[in-house]
């Protein structure tokens, strides 16, 4: 049987490991075991996670601590406290097995290995000797505590957690779940979720690390100066067991095989492919050559080379070490490498005879398994995925390729992603796979990793540049080299190259028919921030794309940068049950003070910053650079269709340029607190007035603030947009280009206390002249506690064209808080007379509102309407609950 609890880590519950001093604000837990005191029982703890939204995974760990006696949470710890530990490892389960006595108490930790990451998780307790225990949530620390729903926070202790034989059931909450619509708002708030990716050399490893390098730099002691390794020799030992070994008959350094212009780098950019050698380690040879698709990534490997001078290389491994957190493995080598008998490299070698990064690295990972002849093993798909980390320390995410399942627009996208976002990338062919015959046929080979130095749409169509082994045979089908499709242009264009270098350009559908295994892989210690938002176009946020009126109602964040020249990159997806629609993404200049932090209403000239055009599928993307800026940038994903309904999601990704796990943006959604007051109204198209100038049915309102003397302003913005229009233009005779609108006017009138109703606008309205347009908008300056009137009008004309019957919308944004009343056809001051306090209207005082009737809730002391205009009401003194 299980206990099972549910938790969460959010940006104030995921204090990180140990090594972080926030560690305490992690979710803990409180175990007690029933035995009898002084008896020992086997308990096992497992922690699982949920996965993120793109399938991946955080580092994550559990640990158990001894208890002060008190069910309290650990806010220190002593070596002597730790009873048990696990490591950390980007895995969905880990678990946790120890002795624990009765009558103890213990304080359990559930943690992510950086601070800051968010998942759900479920944490399970059992016995494999049916020994009971109780577990449960001990208090958030004060500076975590939420004013929200506990669930998974650890803010509530939980009263009855769930007993299962199933881990984990759906039913073994601890804590009440969210209700259905709670859940669903949740959601899709548009609330950022940040992911920090990466994880570095420790302090106490770059400390290792210097200190290695001192005591090599001390060993010299020849007359050339140069290190010369004394764990490593130049002897048959370091060659191992393998045929091979007879080849070599020296050991000799760069310079004395490449002469004096010998060197580890081609250059600052580039990295040509290289000569696999004799040695059955392509599994690691492979991994390089895929590294090697990045210049910048692949330099990472190599710790220092700041000694390189005196024959010293430092390199770094990523080895999954069971007693420590700290998984790289730094290893120092000479330059002395194995030579036949014509003097030149008997194993793995560069393109040119000058570059040596390939045969230092290979001595490196000889070194590390304990010779050369130990670096050989079966050449696999597992072992490559091994090698890439070995290499990286990142977790190398395969994916199948479209032959074997997979969607070819997904693969498409997940590789410009990953070409953006500092991943390297590799494809292979699996041996036993129904295509690996045609591809050998081709040129290709089964037992390779092939690199993907880039990609991209060219104007002959999605183009991969691949890279095997050099002396490896190339591929022979389209658009290989010398096919007759190469135009000069194209040539120019790809800086394309007849060579048998091992590097060839293929279509993308031709890679999708005979490859089956797609490898991601990052470096480890280049941390990047990701932060996911979930919203939705719905209702009125399906605002629709720019050119149209309604673009400002879509969903909106504010981006914030603290870096020059921070690179963004901005994925907008459609979930796979959703049908392709035109997605674009706009990024523009933000308001000017003091307006910052509101909706983007317009598009002025020079506001847009970046733009993806939109295109039809169910993704689209946006790569920028940004400069911190007074005000925040505005980030605008949309449909183009107006009307387009659909749950959408948000990814924004950034190199931590600092590595420090802090993102160098911010992003947050648009809030009620900081934005536009606002107010809408709908209204049927047959209740609009059909002349400029006559009143039909309208908005009344009025804004709040100071006295009604006309001295206290504030500024209105308005919109009216129609909706609902027909877009089957079969309806109508003759050819239509485009939807037909009717001319669309509206105006703001004031409204005098006293006089009838009116029936025409006065002289003294501010009025929009009709347009032929699905909206238009003005903005106005307007006395405060002033009655007015948003009063529409189109022209018959037009109406009488309509394949359907639209409706107008009207809205209108303030800077101050606005008090409106519902559709009326009749224009009068009384409609939205002040709350009928006795206070508020008591001599000498201002009129103001009583803060309910201004938000149109019900007031329990004066029974006001909800809907409709807000009605007169009894002379009385306000509640206790109205804010005056």
């Amino acid at each position: 049987m299980a206990l099972v609890l549910r938790g969460e880590w959010t940006a104030e519950t995921s204090g990180g490991c140990p090594k972080y001093a926030t560690w305490p604000k992690n979710p803990q837990f409180a175990l007690r075991p029933s035995t009898s005191p002084g008896a020992a029982a086997s308990y096992t703890l497992t922690l699982k996670q949920e996965q993120q939204g793109d399938g991946s995974l955080h580092p994550i760990g559990l640990w158990v601590m001894r208890s002060d006696g008190t069910a309290q949470r650990k806010e220190s710890m002593t070596k002597a406290d730790m009873i048990g530990k696990t490591k950390f490892k980007a895995t969905e389960q880990q678990q946790l097995s120890l002795s624990l006595e009765g009558g103890a108490l213990y304080v359990v930790c559930a943690s992510t290995f950086d601070a800051g990451l968010t998942a759900n998780f479920n944490i399970a307790l059992e016995s494999s000797e049916d020994a009971a225990a109780t577990l449960t949530a001990l208090p958030a620390s004060p500076d975590a505590r939420s004013a929200e729903s506990p669930v998974g926070r650890g803010a509530t202790p939980p009263t009855a957690p769930q007993l299962s034989a199933d881990y984990p059931p759906a039913s073994a909450a601890a804590t009440q779940p969210p209700t259905a619509a709670s859940e669903a708002g949740s959601q899709y708030s548009g609330e950022p979720k940040l992911t920090v990716e990466g994880q570095g050399l420790s302090d106490k490893q770059k400390a290792d690390t210097e200190a290695l390098i001192a005591a090599a730099l001390g060993s010299i002691s020849g007359p050339d100066g140069r290190y010369e390794d004394p764990e490593f020799g130049a002897d048959a030992a370091s060659l191992g067991q393998s045929p091979h070994a007879e080849r070599v008959t020296s050991w000799r350094r760069p310079a004395e095989i490449g002469g004096p212009k010998a060197r580890l780098w081609k250059n600052d950019w580039e990295v040509e492919g290289l000569d696999a050698g004799p040695l059955a380690n392509e599994w690691l040879l492979g991994a390089a050559n895929i590294l090697g698709g990045d210049r910048d990534i692949l330099a990472k490997v190599f710790v220092s080379t700041e000694h390189a001078a005196r024959g010293l290389y430092a390199l770094r491994f990523w080895q999954d070490d069971p007693a420590s957190d700290d998984d790289w493995k730094v290893v120092v080598v000479d330059d002395r490498l194995p030579c036949g008998a014509d003097g030149s490299l008997v194993f793995a070698r560069c393109a040119d005879g000058e570059v040596f990064w390939a045969a230092i690295l290979e001595k490196a990972l000889a070194k590390l398994h304990g010779s050369y002849a130990a670096t050989e093993a079966a050449n696999t798909s597992e072992a490559a995925l091994l090698g890439l980390e070995l290499l990286s320390g990142g977790k190398a995410k395969q994916r199948p390729l479209p032959l074997r399942g997979g969607n070819a627009d997904e693969i498409w996208a997940q590789l410009q992603q990953a070409a953006r976002t500092a991943h390297v990338i590799g494809v292979r062919i699996d041996p036993a796979a129904p295509s690996a015959a045609g591809a050998a046929a081709l040129g290709l080979r089964a037992d390779r990793s092939y690199c993907v130095v880039t990609c991209g749409e060219m104007p002959c169509g999605k183009m991969l540049r691949l890279r095997g082994f050099i002396g490896d045979s190339e591929w022979t089908g389209p658009w290989s080299d010398g096919d007759a499709a190469w135009t000069s242009r194209l040539r120019q264009l790809l800086n394309y190259r007849d060579a048998s270098d091992g590097t060839f350009w293929i279509e993308f559908g031709d890679l999708a028919a005979h490859f089956t295994d797609l490898c991601l892989v990052r470096m480890a210690d280049d941390r990047w921030s990701r932060m996911t938002m979930r919203s939705r176009w719905a209702d009125e946020t399906a605002g629709g794309g720019p050119n149209g009126s309604t673009f400002r109602c879509n969903p909106q964040w504010l981006v914030t940068v603290r870096r020059p020249q921070t690179r963004l990159l901005v994925e907008l997806t459609l979930p796979p049950s959703a049908p392709p629609a035109p997605l674009g993404l706009l990024v523009l200049r933000g308001n000017a003070p003091p307006d910052a932090r509101r909706r983007k209403l317009w598009l002025a000239e020079g506001d847009i910053v970046a733009h993806a055009e939109p295109r039809i599928g169910r993704r689209n993307t946006v790569e920028l650079l940004l400069e911190p800026s007074e005000t925040p940038y505005v980030l605008v994903p949309y449909a183009e269709s107006d009307g387009y309904e659909a749950n959408f999601q948000l990814t924004v990704l950034s190199d931590d340029r600092e590595d420090d796990g802090k993102p160098d943006f911010g992003l947050q959604p648009l809030r009620p607190a900081t934005d536009w007051h606002s107010t809408r109204l709908t209204i049927p198209l047959e209740r609009v007035a059909r002349l400029p100038g006559a009143v039909g049915a309208h908005l009344p309102f009025r804004l709040g603030g100071g006295g009604g003397d006309g001295a206290d302003k504030g500024r209105v913005f308005a919109f009216a947009d129609i909706i609902g229009l027909a877009s089957d233009m079969r309806a109508q005779a003759g050819m239509q280009t485009s939807r037909q609108y009717p001319a669309l006017g509206a105006a703001i009138a004031p409204i005098a206390a006293g006089v009838a109703p009116l029936t025409t606008l006065p002289s003294g309205a501010i009025a929009q002249p009709p347009t032929e347009a699905d909206g238009i908008s003005f903005g106005a300056e307007l006395p405060s506690l002033t009655p007015h009137a948003f009063v529409p009008c189109i022209s018959e004309s037009g109406v009488a064209t309509l394949a359907n019957a639209p409706q107008v919308v009207l809205t209108l944004y303030s800077d101050r808080p606005i008090e409106a009343g519902g559709a009326s056809d009749q224009v009068a001051a009384d409609s939205l007379d002040p709350c009928g306090c006795a206070i508020c209207s008591a001599d000498g005082k201002k009129r103001r509102l009583c803060i309910r009737a201004r938000a149109n809730l019900p007031c329990e002391a004066f029974r006001h309407r909800v809907g409709g205009a807000i009605g007169p009401r009894p002379l009385r003194t306000c509640s206790d609950e109205c804010v005056r």
